[in-house]
């Protein structure tokens, strides 16, 4: 009975974590940033707490002492992102002492060991049941979201809080921020949409067509986030997933129709929104008042490399951006006080040094790697049953694999012209999806 309180305390929590942020803009303040730091806090120590119970239990009884190594790998589970992540931790930890602002380094760790915490916590505690539930959820709010901001986005609710008024940005202030949210969310109810037809049989017309709305939904609603840049890395993201697709020779399946179909959603949706489409991108070297322009993002970017060029071993600390930029900031930016470098390699590389980026990169090839040439679905410590089922949906799993590492693919695209990686809702998300594909394939040893 603990137990299931316990795995159900777990699930709670991490919904929350997907749901409240975006709520509340992102959770880019310190009154909505500082409940998702307690939240994650919690479920951490409960998992920690946990997991030395259960090897002060094997300690005490001595005749399953020869079983105790197996035990703890079953306790801690390793994944082929271990070396990636806990390099970039040790890096974080290594600029922080060297900080020139500890105050927003420290908090800056804070979250980054936040998301590791989550990541850990979903690979290792989160079973079949947790994981599937844990994706409809996900789904479900988003395309409520979604539709939310279409009701913002022809005037029938309020949407005061947005910085561009003409461009769906949902609960987020920064249409950008919306649109990386959805980005890695749009592949993965793509395949499920294409894949779940040929795992099950009951309720299927319903089901397909539930998921063929949200489809609909969440995609006219990242077509009218007009985001270029979200625009580009999706569109890059779904080219790589279509060929993978088509390497597991998905599309000669029975379920060609289907793939046909969601495409040609994607497009009609494209063709009805084409002025607004052809407009961004006319637009896509002109300064629209409220957002940063190309010549802008081009400008932090100079400055960003200079700041790099003099603190290019330890940075200037991690969370200092905003504090050691404004030795380097150009003339033509002398009246703003830039935040983010618009660009998260670059960013990264001014605060922790030229060897942040280049793990950001290593992760990313564990990660497309990992996701995309995975063959087998991992069991990991399933029972009996849930072993059954995942043979029953070996075809989905597979596929929500492909649609995992998509998503991730697009946002760390976007990371080029944008800062998707600092806003908590949508790291946050990054970092269960992260989880979910990992915990999901055969590469875990």
């Amino acid at each position: 009975m603990r137990y299931k309180i316990y795995k159900i305390i777990l699930w709670l929590g991490v919904v929350s974590l997907l749901i409240f942020p975006p709520i509340a803009q992102g959770a880019v303040k310190i009154w909505s940033i500082t409940p998702v730091l307690l939240i994650e806090l919690l479920l951490i120590f409960l998992w920690l707490w946990k997991i030395k119970n259960h090897k002060t239990r094997l300690a005490d009884n001595t005749h399953q002492l020869s079983a105790n190594k197996n035990s703890e790998k079953i306790l801690f589970v390793k994944t082929p992102l271990d070396k990636p992540i806990w390099s970039f931790a040790l890096l974080a930890i290594f600029s922080f002492i060297f900080s020139i602002y500890k105050h927003d380094s420290f908090f800056a760790l804070l979250k980054l060991f936040g998301y590791i915490g989550i990541y850990y916590l979903i690979v290792n505690e989160f079973n079949l049941f947790m994981k599937k539930s844990l994706l409809f959820v996900i789904l479900c709010f988003a395309t409520c979201l979604s539709f939310y901001g279409f009701l913002q986005y022809f005037g029938f609710l309020d949407n005061s809080w947005w910085g561009l008024p003409n461009c769906l940005s949902a609960t987020y202030v920064n249409h950008n921020h919306f649109s990386g949210y959805l980005e890695m969310l749009i592949p993965i109810i793509i395949v499920v949409f294409l894949s779940y037809g040929l795992c099950h049989k009951n309720y299927k017309l319903l089901i397909m067509i539930l998921l063929g709305l949200a489809l609909t939904i969440m995609s006219a609603a990242y077509i009218l986030a007009q985001s270029r840049g979200g625009w580009i890395s999706l569109g890059s993201a779904l080219f790589i997933m279509n060929i993978i697709l088509l390497k597991k020779k998905f599309l000669f399946s029975k379920n060609l129709m289907l793939y046909i179909f969601s495409v040609v959603i994607i497009l009609s949706l494209a063709y009805i929104s084409k002025s607004k489409v052809s407009k961004r991108i006319e637009n896509l070297t002109q300064e629209i008042s409220g957002e940063t322009s190309i010549e802008k993002r081009i400008a932090i970017w100079k400055g960003s490399i200079n700041m790099i060029q003099n603190n290019a071993l330890r940075g200037t600390g991690i969370g200092t951006f905003v504090w050691g930029f404004t030795r380097y900031r150009p003339i033509t930016l002398h009246s703003i006080r830039v935040h983010y470098a618009y660009n998260e390699y670059l960013h990264m590389a001014a605060e922790m040094g030229l060897l942040a980026p280049l793990i950001m990169l290593w992760g990313l090839i564990v990660v497309i790697i990992t996701g995309y040439r995975s063959k087998k679905i991992r069991h990991g410590t399933q029972n009996t049953e849930q072993r059954e089922v995942i043979q029953k949906d070996k075809i989905l799993f597979s596929y929500l694999i492909v649609g995992c590492t998509t998503g991730v693919l697009s946002l760390a695209i976007h990371g080029l012209t944008d800062f998707n990686f600092h806003i908590p809702a949508n790291m946050l998300l990054f970092t269960v999806i992260l989880g979910i594909m990992v915990s999901f394939t055969d590469n875990n040893k």
